[in-house]
């Protein structure tokens, strides 16, 4: 990282003095990412230190540009950098960026940056040693040792939101294009549905059903379980999500009815909650934006007033165009 940089930081030294120099992030954790139109953003690291744990915030202002991709359940990157450039209007923005390991890589830029430390260990630093040592085999090729240390640790866990996070990543470890085995992979989703039924796991089955199975029928099942558990625990992102993937597994498996009450659905979310990913919503927006009856003028109408909401310029793109087909 440029010492130039580093010394514009606030927060930057006690960061340097708690880890003895500035750390390479090698092997980090991104524990979570906030991201806000206006106001302060946040990306929270947790470098791998075991002698000396802590967690570091990167809090950015006024983010002026985002490209992130594969955020999962686990994120280990290999990097991060700060640097300095400038944006398309000339103006000069710090900018973070994550190189690839396993999950989250990119970057973000904004007009201001500091750092603040939070010694100890993350909440969730019981399993990220074994989550770490799994990702770092699986980006190696060595799938047989990820999937020894994950079911090592599921035995002496006791905790049901670790047992998850490694049943999650069991999921990946069998989704993995040079390692893909379904049946097993179906098989650790539907023990996270045993061991922990929520609105969450339902719409991670309803992901997986979509996407990895390409099984539209379940798919929609399983957006359906997450709608009705998600109204129940007041989960509005899950709520907005699940009625995105519903409502494209119906338009694959030509359900005319349930594509009607999932455009109906989705509308009066908008803006019920911060935490809402609008982008979810951009597939099926964009698999009816041309159909030319009630449906298609209806996903045209919701990406307009979706678009503005959108953090990701890309996806915030898709959707300007789809709003521009009306």
């Amino acid at each position: 990282m440029d010492r130039s940089v580093l010394s514009e930081l606030s927060g930057a030294d006690a960061v340097t003095h708690w880890f003895g120099s500035w750390p390479s992030f090698h092997d980090a954790e991104v524990i979570s990412v906030f991201l806000a139109r206006a106001g302060q953003s946040v990306l929270r690291v947790y470098p791998f230190h075991p002698q000396k744990p802590a967690t570091v915030d990167f809090i950015l202002e006024n983010v002026t540009d985002v490209e992130l991709v594969d955020f999962s359940c686990q994120n280990v990157i290999n990097s991060l950098e700060v640097a300095t450039a400038t944006d398309q209007s000339g103006e000069r923005i710090y900018r973070l960026t994550l190189a690839p390991c396993y999950g989250l890589a990119g970057r973000i830029d904004a007009k201001s940056l500091r750092v603040e430390l939070r010694p100890g260990k993350s909440p969730d630093d019981a399993s990220h040693r074994v989550l770490t040592l799994a990702s770092q085999a699986m980006c190696e090729g060595r799938f047989d040792e990820a999937d020894r240390e994950l079911n090592t640790a599921l035995l002496t866990c006791s905790d049901k939101d670790e047992s998850d996070l490694l049943l999650q990543q069991l999921v990946h470890l069998y989704s993995h294009p040079q390692n893909k085995n379904l049946a097993k992979a179906q098989m650790y989703m539907d023990r996270r549905e045993t061991d922990q039924p929520s609105a969450h796991v339902a719409l991670s089955q309803s992901y997986f059903q979509l996407y990895t199975q390409a099984n539209f029928s379940a798919a929609q099942h399983w957006a359906e379980v997450a709608i009705q558990r998600a109204e129940m625990e007041k989960e509005w992102s899950v709520l907005f999500s699940a009625n995105a993937v519903c409502g494209l597994a119906a338009k694959q498996a030509g359900d005319r009815t349930a594509i009607i009450s999932a455009l109906d659905a989705i509308e009066p979310l908008i803006g019920k909650h911060e935490e809402i990913s609008y982008g979810d919503v951009v597939p099926f927006l964009e698999a009816m934006g041309e159909s030319g009856d009630e449906t298609g003028h209806k996903a045209r109408y919701l990406a307009g007033l979706i678009a503005p909401l959108i953090v990701d310029q890309q996806f915030r793109n898709r959707a300007e165009t789809v709003a521009r087909l009306m």
